[in-house]
């Protein structure tokens, strides 16, 4: 039975380890990242017990599968092709059997008490599809996301209190968000596998975010928790493909909207994204930031060529859907073309 809007049942103390838990999978997924896996590894060492809690690396075909953390309670499954995010999570989801698992990607370091308070939450409330905790910036401890908001229609994601002081929401109660951030999880896998897993056609970026709207579509919660924090080192093998990074945040965005809104929204969100076409191009013309304006092309090129594709993603989450948008998007934000603009440079300065 779906929970109201906004009601988290929070618990009565949080636990500092796995130990009071059922057996959990913890699943990394690797892609020529073997040092960072080992660093995020050694983070978890003080909080699983063998007997209960095991790490599953999921390796995406990398060069340096050999140098990747070995022990009784780890194990390594390689693919045969790089699958991405997205793809290399469905792996892993469909290789466990545990209720419950923690999704990390390796530059993710827990910080003490973390996922004991994930876990915690999650079994507090049986409605909860997906929690997630506060990711911090590395280098400043400032807040990279405490959850998320998307904006209607334009469906651009963004993390709550993003770059204030971690202090500013660490005393926050759990609280019911649009998304979590994709590198901290911790998921019902039941319920994941229910609504089609990870969408793999997304491959990374965003994906997170089309599996929690569709999430609460079927009428289940996604529950944001301040006080389970975890420096994110951001040290994306995508760093040095800004445009191919471009291309799929834009990509995935459109996609996202396409499969997940009303008809009569998603009429209102194409209509938008025509203005939202028209500031992109002009504002890279503006700026000489050619290769941008390309992904961005080719990311409503790839739409409109897979558009069958598409419409059939569509209407399977539609066929799922079990709660109006009027519910759905009560946790989106309403923006305006002046608040667009100001996104967009936010957008802008953090692709460069």
């Amino acid at each position: 039975m779906r929970a109201s809007h906004g009601e988290v049942k929070l618990t009565k103390r949080y636990f500092d380890s796995f130990n009071a838990f059922e057996e959990v999978s913890i699943l990394l997924v690797n892609y020529n990242q073997a040092e960072m896996v080992n660093s995020c590894v050694r983070a978890l060492e003080d909080t699983f017990r063998s007997d209960k809690h095991r790490v599953l690396i999921i390796d995406n075909a990398s060069v340096d599968v050999d140098r990747l953390p070995q022990g009784n309670f780890i194990t390594v499954i390689k693919s045969e092709a790089n699958l991405g995010y997205a793809g290399g999570f469905n792996f892993g989801l469909k290789s466990v059997n545990t209720k419950y698992c923690i999704i990390l990607t390796p530059d993710v370091i827990v910080l003490p008490h973390c996922l004991g308070r994930l876990l915690s939450t999650i079994r507090k409330n049986p409605n909860a599809a997906i929690v997630g905790g506060m990711l911090l910036k590395s280098e400043t401890e400032s807040i990279d996301s405490a959850g998320g908001i998307l904006t209607y229609p334009f469906g651009v994601p963004y993390g709550i209190k993003a770059d204030e002081p971690r202090d500013s929401v660490s005393s926050w109660s759990p609280f019911e968000t649009a998304f979590v951030g994709g590198a901290l999880m911790a998921v019902d896998r039941e319920k994941i596998m229910e609504i089609g897993g990870f969408d793999s056609d997304f491959f990374a970026y965003n994906e997170e975010v089309d599996l929690a709207w569709r999430a609460r579509l079927a009428g289940y919660s996604i529950i944001c928790v301040p006080s389970a924090m975890a420096r994110h080192f951001s040290k994306s093998t995508w760093r040095k493909k800004l445009w191919a990074r471009a291309f799929l945040i834009e990509r995935n965005r459109i996609m996202t909207c396409v499969k997940n809104l009303s008809k009569m929204k998603l009429v209102v969100a194409l209509m938008a994204e025509i203005v939202y076409a028209t500031l992109i191009i002009c504002g890279c013309l503006v700026y000489k930031e050619i290769e941008y304006l390309k992904s961005y092309l080719g990311a409503l090129a790839w739409n409109f060529s897979n558009i069958r594709l598409l419409l059939m993603k569509r209407s399977l989450v539609q066929s799922r859907r079990k709660v109006p948008d009027s519910f759905v998007l009560t946790l989106h934000q309403h923006i305006s073309l002046l608040g667009l603009l100001r996104m967009l440079l936010t957008i802008y300065r953090r692709l460069n």
